[in-house]
């Protein structure tokens, strides 16, 4: 029997984190419904057995290239302190009839190996088949035998000459293809020309097949018609290891060599897709595809913290429970402590990551392929959810002006909170102008942005950005750094006080807020107090005149010129649909009752009557262009009293 020199080689891959850009695929919360089932991998049918051991190669060895009659295994394998063992001893025989034999060192004694190591290569005949297994010494699985593997001796002297690889994958995930972008490079020596030949993938001498591996029994299935370079993971995969094996064709080159097609995990997954929908110091908001059935549960979350007696950071994990918050199937939101603020990542919990479930992350990077009609496919990567302060937030910079001019002022940042109800979430004064630019506010989200409101002043009404008094016309402000990394400027043109009225008649009316959402009330900052800003817009021109409701929500204008005008009302939060229109004149100087209701979201004139045709008509009627109107015959709009009323 020929000397075993048995190559041995392989460490297996480790993760680590990865910084991406921001930018994660917007995911529709629940739109999968529910996660679909995993079945199971097997165990070990026998007793006292582990899996540690796959073959990687099987090829000529350079060493020995001149004479061509030495050959080497490549065998992965875990370290044994993986099991809680000492070290493995290595044993072989050739066909399965033989004995087992144990691998000896160079003094006669059994070899012994307690890491991922690198052997020397065995000398055998072409042809032959030998089989492979490792004993465990020490530690709970002293005595117990791996898997066998076998790798059959080439019959063509074929060594390895490199390989290239681009574009590997963080995580395998059904659907995602996997390989078409490995090129390995060969050397087989052409018994005719009687000298090495160099092949590579395009030389079409290649053959390839896709293998199953049970990560815990480490059995190998081969899977059914994958014979391409390529391979697209199925349900059936999930829980498995991928690997793709390249072999010659035995006329021009004979070798296997394996690998696995993945940079991070490679176990097959099914990926939950999720999306960041808000991050900020109170907390995150994720969505996924599929449903979670426990998201108390289910979701994990890790983070460090840091203790500023001894500058040490203490990695915690746990699953969120209690602080957590269904907004709706498919969207979880994570209440948080300003510490953990910084840097979060979430995931999984342990069960649902056994049973084959990934939480992640996908970005568009421009990477796919063209399938076999010629249309190209993009291919997302898959990363972890990384939730990291510096990621989705920027600063920004504001700048109030009123015609061209700055103007000192307060100014809001007003945004949602976790719970979706809108805040200020930051506010500062510009109390060293010139000196200063702008205002400066640090770490402004960029998920779900900001509305920028600037406080009113002597001299000018409260504006948010760009130019407008109501929130509902505000423009959302979500900040990023330009191309050169430099902090955004925005600026708000500001609007001036309009001059005093100085006509003879008044407009009152009040706005009740009882039934007002209280997404739409908690950024009004002491609304109570300082009550609601209601404007006076003349017809198809500019405001007028502005005041505030009192604190039973009345309002009064009074010195107002005849004319039409709009009475608008702004609550952060409310959309102000349709104004209450109004008309003064000599006959109706005063109109009253120009009364506004807050339902959820949406502000609603109550003024505009309703009346019926054919009813009592003492009062004048005018049509909508001013013309009177003895005794309408017919349904629509029409002003009495100087307010509008639909008349039936």
């Amino acid at each position: 029997m020929k000397k075993l020199l048995t190559l041995i080689a392989v460490a297996l891959l480790s993760m680590s984190a990865s910084a991406q850009a921001p930018g994660a695929i917007p995911v529709e919360p629940g739109s999968k419904g529910p996660l679909p089932e995993t079945t199971p991998l097997p165990g070990f049918s026998e007793p006292e057995r582990f899996g540690a051991l796959l073959v990687s190669s099987t090829l000529g060895s350079d060493t020995w290239a001149s004479d061509r009659g030495h050959y080497k295994v490549g065998l992965q394998w875990w370290a044994p302190s993986d099991f809680g063992g000492e070290y493995y001893t290595l044993q072989y025989r050739y066909g399965s009839n033989s004995e087992w034999q144990t691998e000896k060192d160079e003094n006669g004694n059994d070899k012994q190996y307690d890491r991922n190591s690198l052997g020397t290569g065995f000398e055998s005949i072409p042809g032959y088949t030998i089989h492979f297994r490792v004993m465990m010494h020490g530690g709970p699985l002293t005595g117990y035998l791996s898997n066998e593997v076998t790798a059959t001796v080439p019959s063509i002297f074929t060594t390895y000459g490199g390989y290239g690889s681009e574009n590997e994958p963080w995580y395998n995930v059904v659907g995602q293809k996997l390989g078409g972008y490995y090129n390995l490079i060969v050397r087989a020596w052409d018994q005719k020309l009687e000298k090495y030949v160099e092949y590579y993938k395009d030389s079409n001498v290649y053959k390839y097949a896709w293998y199953r591996v049970n990560p815990t029994t480490c059995d190998e299935t081969r899977i059914e018609g994958a014979d391409q370079d390529y391979y697209v993971p199925t349900m059936e995969d999930v829980g498995y290891w991928l690997y793709c094996e390249i072999s010659g064709d035995g006329e021009h080159c004979d070798f296997v060599w394996r690998y696995l097609p993945c940079a991070g995990n490679p176990m097959v997954c099914v990926p939950v897709k999720a999306s960041p929908a808000y991050f900020g110091p109170d907390g995150f908001v994720l969505n996924t595809d599929y449903i979670l059935p426990t998201p108390g549960q289910d979701l994990y979350t890790q983070w460090w913290d840091y203790n500023e007696e001894t500058q040490t950071s203490t990695e915690m994990r746990g699953a969120v429970g209690p602080r957590i918050i269904v907004r709706k199937p498919g969207q979880y939101g994570v209440r948080m402590t300003e510490d953990e603020y910084m840097y979060n990542m979430v995931e999984l919990s342990p069960e649902l990551a056994a049973k084959g479930y990934l939480l992640t992350f996908t970005y568009q990077h421009g990477d796919g392929y063209y399938d076999e009609d010629g249309n190209w496919v993009d291919v997302p990567w898959y990363r972890e959810c990384q939730l990291m302060a510096d990621r989705y937030a920027a600063p920004l910079l504001v700048k109030p002006v009123a015609s061209g001019r700055p103007v000192p002022t307060t100014v809001d940042l007003i945004g949602e909170d976790i719970d979706g109800n809108l805040v200020v979430k930051q506010s500062a004064t510009w109390v060293n102008y010139p000196e200063d630019e702008a205002i400066n506010f640090d770490m402004v989200s960029n998920l779900t942005g900001v509305y920028v409101k600037a406080h009113a002043t002597a001299s000018t009404l409260a504006t948010y950005y760009p130019n407008t008094l109501l929130w509902s016309d505000a423009t959302l402000v979500k900040p990023e750094y330009d191309e050169d990394w430099n902090t955004p400027v925005i600026t708000i043109d500001v609007q001036w006080l309009p001059a005093d009225l100085t006509g003879e008649g008044t407009i009152e009316g009040t706005v009740n807020t009882g039934v007002a959402s209280v997404k739409a009330m908690e950024s009004t900052a002491d609304a109570e107090e300082e009550g609601y800003a209601v404007y006076l817009r003349q017809k198809g021109g500019d405001i007028v005149a502005q005041t505030t409701t009192d604190v039973a929500g009345k309002y009064r204008f009074e010195k107002v010129p005849f004319g039409t005008y709009e009475v608008l009302v702004n609550i952060d939060g409310c959309t102000l649909e349709q104004p209450a229109e109004v008309v003064l004149s000599a006959e109706n100087p005063s109109v009253s009752d120009v009364d506004y209701d807050v339902d959820g979201t949406e502000i609603v004139a109550t003024s505009i009557s309703t009346l019926f045709v054919g009813g009592q008509q003492s009062a004048t009627t005018y049509d909508l262009s001013g013309r009177r109107i003895d005794a309408p015959q017919r349904s629509g709009l029409y002003i009495r009293n100087g307010r509008k009323v639909i008349l039936k």
